[in-house]
């Protein structure tokens, strides 16, 4: 980075790489961390009052007003990749916030071309990153660019899947799920590429800043949820949402979205447990999403060395009743810690094997005997694929597929099973994309595989940022019981990380020692 752009109070990250071909000076940077905050703040103020002219336009002058949104970003990302980050956590993050805050009298068409602006921009940065990976003169380190390439190739086989899914389900349905399968990708695009300019640090501060807000809307929404909902237009977003298929569809009072909001704690399938919790959605309005929003906070948080601020995710999580987010925190919050006990690498991979296999088996051995739909939906997804292992197409199966979106039996689905993937973000990958997935995989090994010490693991010691690779590792493992855990509001988010953090790296890998 050039002088004249650093920022007042920039100074190298001792723990940063040069970017290759620049000149000596071109290193990532890291801000003081009162600067940090301040100019996070900053940045997101300037991306909340974007966010609010971008759904006003569009919805006041039709779809084609996003462009002006999306080109201001992807120039502020272009020229100042961090305040370009932020700007982006704040159209991801409270994008539909917004958009319920503004829906009243808003066509169905702009109200579409609104939700799907945060992939639009996702996409723009993630070909942008790639671009400047691929082709500058400052591009990618040889391991950041094999991850990059297969990361491409995954993103291009999965648009050429969409393209076939969209024949035989719907263009809608292709286009919903190419976000699922290319969202996470395009993040650790971005995260390479980001991670050449700016440190871990200062990119997760970024995001952390960033959901401050988000907490205090979430606070209000607990503290009185039927007047929330009024004030902040929940209704007409959630009735222009979702359609006739959906099971509580209609909403016509804020009591209807509260009680489809109020469940058994952690919404154990079968459970006889008194105890419920309300599962707020935060400014996603979706519990889920939103939990991921949170427990991927509280890993950055991990990382950073900010233990309160993971309590803190820690009790949110445990307040939303939400148990694949929570599970996805504790595990790997519990594998850090025993990483910095124990100190052995290859028995921390011994002890995150057996977690795994214990975790996996028992979820499929509970969820069978009590029909949970999650197990149900990844063992469709399996049975898909050995009928076709060449995949059905993106857009074909999956919870928001137009088969689901139609209408499913769900007591027919437990009695008998499913004959398609759902409720698992790898069952229905594996569905869709049959033996393509493994390009996804390979990605993933490659972006973990660049974590690797450059002495091996024997010589590796325990470092705070390992917590969003184990996080990462995870959430792919959460992926096999919930559809969510690969949005870019959750893989995403890790890949990001793990994806700066590795462009970061010192030539020849990370250094044995912390």
């Amino acid at each position: 980075m050039s002088a004249t752009l650093a920022p007042a109070g920039l100074r190298p990250d001792p723990a940063a790489r040069p970017v290759t071909g620049a000149t000596p000076s071109a290193t990532p940077g890291a801000m003081p961390l009162g600067l940090a905050i301040a100019h996070a703040l900053g940045w997101q103020a300037a991306g909340l009052a974007l966010l609010a002219a971008h759904v006003l336009l569009v919805r006041e002058l039709g779809p084609l007003a996003s462009a002006v949104a999306l080109g201001g970003l992807l120039l502020l990302y272009a020229w100042l990749p961090l305040a370009g980050l932020v700007v982006y956590w704040q159209l991801a993050l409270y994008q539909n916030a917004m958009v319920a805050f503004f829906c009243d009298g808003m066509q169905p068409g702009s109200f579409q071309v609104l939700l799907g602006t945060g992939f639009m921009a996702t996409g723009l940065l993630g070909a942008l990153a790639a671009a400047r990976l691929l082709l500058s003169r400052r591009g990618a380190a040889a391991p950041a660019r094999r991850i990059v390439l297969l990361a491409c190739a995954a993103i291009a086989l999965s648009t050429a899947y969409a393209a076939y899914g969209a024949l035989l389900s719907s263009p809608a349905s292709a286009a919903v799920y190419l976000r699922a399968a290319t969202g996470m990708l395009l993040m650790l695009l971005v995260g390479l590429d980001a991670g050449r300019v700016w440190g871990f640090r200062s990119l997760a501060i970024g995001y952390l800043v960033s959901l401050a807000a988000g907490l205090g809307y979430s606070a209000l929404e607990v503290a009185d949820p039927a007047w929330f909902y009024e004030m902040t237009g929940g209704i007409p977003f959630m009735n222009l949402k979702y359609t006739a298929a959906e099971l509580d569809w209609p909403f016509h009072t804020a009591r209807d979205l509260i009680a489809t909001r109020t469940s058994v704690l952690f919404n154990v399938t079968g459970s006889e447990a008194t105890a419920l919790s309300f599962r707020f959605g935060g400014p996603n309005i979706h519990p889920i999403s939103y939990a991921y929003v949170i427990a991927m906070g509280g890993i950055a948080a991990l990382a950073l060395r900010w233990y309160g601020s993971v309590v803190l995710a820690a009790a949110v999580l445990a307040a939303m009743g939400v148990k694949g987010a929570m599970l996805t925190l504790v595990m790997t919050l519990g594998l850090w810690l025993f990483w910095h006990w124990a100190g052995r690498a290859r028995l921390l991979l011994a002890v995150m094997a057996v977690s795994v296999v214990t975790y996996s088996a028992a979820v499929i051995h509970v969820g069978l005997q009590s029909g949970d739909f999650h197990v149900i939906g990844l063992i469709g997804g399996v049975d898909g694929f050995l009928r076709n292992p060449l995949g059905h197409g993106i857009g074909v199966g999956g919870n928001l597929s137009d088969t689901a979106r139609a209408g499913v039996d769900m007591i027919d689905l437990q009695n008998n099973g499913a004959d398609f993937a759902l409720e698992s973000a790898i069952g229905v990958l594996l569905y869709q994309l049959g033996l393509g997935l493994l390009l996804h995989l390979a990605a993933f090994a490659a972006l973990l595989a660049a974590a690797r010490p450059r002495r091996g693991w024997r010589h590796a010691r325990p470092q705070a940022t390992d917590a969003i690779f184990i996080g990462v590792a995870m959430t792919i493992v959460n992926g096999l019981f919930q559809e969510e855990a690969y949005t870019v509001y959750a893989l995403g988010v890790a890949m990001l990380f793990a994806g700066a953090l590795v462009a970061n790296q010192p030539p020849g890998g990370r250094p044995a020692r912390a």
